[in-house]
């Protein structure tokens, strides 16, 4: 009860401060074409699944009488200048914006200066620290968002942020993958339904041959969501001695230490990339790799919407939602290997007792000896 107090008191707080930093008056441009704000600060793989429905606001709102600007994550922020759906993109930091208050200040200002008429939040799971308060610093005419889940929420975060909307779409009750919430977002707002259909991510650059070589996501953000090290570590070796492939393993910044540790233990050709790229050099090593092998991660769903066979390691937090995809689009260089237990849907809100630095039982539990089965049954298809 008392964090819970705790958590509203930080909300009023934020709230406050907000209202403060916009209060000062703002100078407020005044464009040649009405302002439409697109606000999508999520995570990568999120920003992936979006691009089924984002191309088609240009449609909604033509670029001969609407300017569309892209409120994003710097995250993804360079690969999505490389779409032609948008005309201006802003990246901020979501983690600045909600721990600097100079920062949150000044991005809120920006916001506010760009005099748009409309802004739409397009998230399922909203954050009043972020999303909310993006639409609610854009002061447009109108202010579009989802009534969603409360999973990044509460009772009262909903209520206070829901009088900054002039319109909120009904999300439906029933569970649904994230490219059937896009699409439902969609289609209320068109007025006309809109088929889910598998993201396109066609990166405009050419690689150069650098041999054959799959790619090893060991990170997923969580500890709870990571499979084991050990057994990464027997795939890795297990597919270079079989295929003699070069092995080269990817991720974040906070990725390095597992990146290092998998490089040390691992046999044969294996290259350490983790925290030494930017997104679209990791786009470019995905691209032309044999095979991923990825936790649940960003990294997952842009192989799979490039094309590329991918393999995905899966727990159950958030089973369905966005792994796997839906039967009717489910993509066929893509599969998932998980291990089913009664408390899949959890939100990782793991019931079971794990030390520190150990994944929930729903991910360790699978085995490399069913991963190396996938592979075995991928290869063929990825060879024709």
């Amino acid at each position: 009860m008392m964090r819970e107090w705790l958590h509203c008191l930080k909300a009023s707080l934020y709230v406050l401060l907000d209202t403060l930093a916009l209060a000062v008056p703002v100078v407020r441009t005044q464009p040649e074409k009405p302002v439409v704000l697109l606000i999508r600060v999520d995570a990568i793989g999120d920003f992936v699944l979006w691009l089924d429905t984002a191309k088609e606001y240009r449609k909604l709102y033509p670029s001969e009488e609407y300017r569309i600007v892209l409120v994003g994550n710097k995250l993804w922020g360079e690969l999505a200048e490389s779409l032609p759906y948008w005309d201006e993109i802003i990246a901020i930091d979501p983690n600045t914006l909600k721990s600097r208050l100079w920062y949150r200040r000044e991005t809120l200002r920006r916001i506010r200066s760009l005099n748009a008429v409309v802004a739409i939040q397009p998230t399922y799971s909203p954050d009043i620290y972020l999303g909310d308060s993006l639409v609610r610093a854009s002061a447009a005419k109108e202010r579009i968002g989802f009534t969603g889940d409360l999973s990044n929420s509460n009772l009262f975060k909903a209520w206070l942020s829901r009088r900054w909307y002039t319109r909120r779409i009904s999300a439906s009750l029933e569970p649904k993958h994230e490219l059937e919430r896009n699409a439902e977002f969609l289609g209320e707002l068109f007025g006309v339904p809109h088929q889910s259909q598998m993201p396109q991510l066609s990166i405009g650059f050419d690689t150069k041959p650098c041999g054959d070589y799959f790619v090893v996501v060991p990170g997923a953000g969580r500890t709870l969501k990571e499979w084991p090290l050990s057994s990464f570590v027997a795939v890795l070796n297990q597919i270079q001695m079989q295929w003699g492939w070069k092995a080269i393993i990817i991720g974040g910044s906070k990725d390095e230490f597992l990146g290092s540790k998998l490089q040390q233990h691992a046999t044969g050709h294996v290259k350490n990339l983790t925290g030494k790229q930017s997104l679209s050099e990791v786009a470019r090593l995905l691209k032309d790799a044999r095979l991923v092998i990825s936790n649940d991660t960003g990294a997952a769903h842009m192989a799979t919407a490039m094309k590329v066979t991918t393999i995905c390691i899966l727990g159950g937090g958030h089973y369905g939602r966005f792994m796997p995809y839906p039967k009717s689009i489910h993509p066929e260089n893509l599969a998932v290997v998980h291990h089913h237990m009664p408390c899949y849907s959890c939100n990782w809100g793991c019931i079971y007792s794990t030390a520190e630095h150990d994944a929930a039982p729903c991910v360790s539990k699978v085995t490399p000896e069913s991963v190396l089965d996938m592979v075995d049954q991928l290869i063929p298809l990825s060879s024709e």
